[in-house]
C-alpha cells in the first residue's frame, strides 16, 4: 500500500482488485469512486458502503409498508426491500457504473490515443515524441542508464494510477509535452499499481507524482497535477541539458579522440581507437568523464545509419566486413 491503514481502522484487509470489485458490487456511484486515489480511500469507502447497506433492511421494509398499507400481506406486498430490481433507476446506475468500469477498473490509462496500442515501449520513445510504459523496476533503471551514458538527455517521469482523477486531469498536459520536447527530454510512466517496486523504491506516496532526472540523478520532484509547473521544470531542465550537451544520434569517432588527446595528453593517442570503440554507445558518458577531466570535451559528430536489411553492406557486415 502507498501508506499505512489508519490504527484504528477496522476494514479487513484484501488485495486492491478485491477492493474494487466489492465496490462494484454495492454498486457504488462512479463519481465516488473517481475520488478513491490510494487503497485506504476505497477502504474508507467500502467501510462506509458496507455500514450504510447494513441499515437498509429495516428501512426499506418500513417503506415498503407504507406505499403497500392498503395492500395485502403476502410475497408481493410483503417486508420487500427496495422494489424491482429492473427499475429504471437500477437500471441507469448500472449503465453508468459500465461506462466508466473500463476507466476505473481496467488496466489502462485515459489520457492515451486509442491508435498508439498502449504506452510506447521506452527504445526511441523520446525520437517519436511519445511516453514509454516503465512496467518494472529494472526498466525503469534501464531507460536512467540509457540516457545518462548514451544520449544526455532529461528523463520525467510521471507515477500514476489508473483511477486517479487528478492523473487523468493532467494526462493529456503531459502527453503535449512529450510531443513538444521530442529528441530534447525523454518522457515515462509508471503505474504505481502494476510497478509497485518502482514507485517504492523512488518514494513515491501520492499520485500524480512527477521526478525529472539528469544525468541518472533526480534533479526536482513535485506531487499534484499543476500542468504550469510541469511544462516549467521539464522545458528547464531540457534546456540545461543542452547547455552542457546532448548527444542523440552521435558518437566520437577514433579519428576525432585523437585529436583531442593529440591537444591534451599525446601519451593517449595510440589507446583512441579502442576507447572510441568501447564507448561507441555511450558517447554522454565519455564526453562527460573527458569534460571532468580536462575541462573540455572531444568533437561528435553523426553516428551512421545502420545498413538497410537485404542490401549489399548488409551482407558484408553479417559476414564479419569480409567480401568475396
Amino acid at each position: 500500500p502507498l501508506r499505512p491503514m489508519a490504527a484504528d481502522d477496522t476494514t479487513p484487509r484484501m488485495p486492491l482488485s478485491e477492493l474494487k470489485r466489492a465496490l462494484k458490487e454495492l454498486n457504488v456511484p462512479a463519481e465516488r469512486l473517481a475520488t478513491c486515489i490510494e487503497r485506504p480511500d476505497y477502504e474508507a469507502l467500502l467501510a462506509e458502503m458496507r455500514a450504510k447497506k447494513s441499515s437498509e433492511p429495516a428501512t426499506g421494509s418500513a417503506k415498503t409498508a407504507d406505499r403497500d398499507s392498503g395492500g395485502g400481506s403476502g410475497a408481493r406486498g410483503g417486508g420487500g426491500g427496495g422494489g424491482s430490481p429492473f427499475s429504471l433507476q437500477n437500471i441507469l446506475l448500472v449503465g453508468v457504473l459500465a461506462y466508466y468500469g473500463s476507466s476505473l477498473f481496467g488496466g489502462g490509462f485515459g489520457g492515451l490515443d486509442d491508435d498508439e496500442g498502449g504506452l510506447a515501449s521506452s527504445d526511441g520513445a523520446h525520437l517519436l515524441g511519445r511516453v514509454a510504459e516503465l512496467r518494472t523496476l529494472e526498466a525503469f533503471k534501464g531507460l536512467l542508464a540509457q540516457h545518462r551514458d548514451e544520449t544526455g538527455l532529461p528523463v520525467v517521469v510521471d507515477f500514476y494510477s489508473p483511477s486517479c482523477g487528478p492523473c487523468r486531469m493532467v494526462a493529456p498536459a503531459y502527453k503535449a509535452l512529450a510531443m513538444e520536447l521530442k529528441g530534447r527530454a525523454a518522457f515515462a510512466k509508471v503505474d504505481v499499481n502494476r510497478n509497485h517496486a518502482t514507485s517504492s523504491a523512488c518514494g513515491v506516496r501520492s499520485m500524480p507524482t512527477f521526478h525529472f532526472y539528469l544525468d541518472g540523478k533526480l534533479r526536482d520532484s513535485f506531487a499534484g497535477a499543476d500542468s504550469r509547473r510541469l511544462q516549467r521544470a521539464a522545458r528547464d531542465l531540457a534546456q540545461r541539458a543542452e547547455e552542457g550537451g546532448t548527444h542523440v544520434g552521435r558518437e566520437v569517432t577514433a579519428a576525432s579522440l585523437a585529436a583531442f588527446y593529440a591537444t591534451h595528453d599525446a601519451s593517449k593517442v595510440p589507446e583512441a581507437a579502442e576507447i572510441a570503440s568501447q564507448y561507441k554507445s555511450s558517447t554522454a558518458k565519455l564526453v562527460r568523464a573527458l569534460k571532468k577531466k580536462y575541462g573540455q570535451g572531444p568533437a561528435t559528430s553523426p553516428r551512421p545509419e545502420p545498413p538497410a536489411a537485404g542490401s549489399a553492406d548488409a551482407a558484408v557486415a553479417a559476414a564479419g566486413g569480409r567480401t568475396a
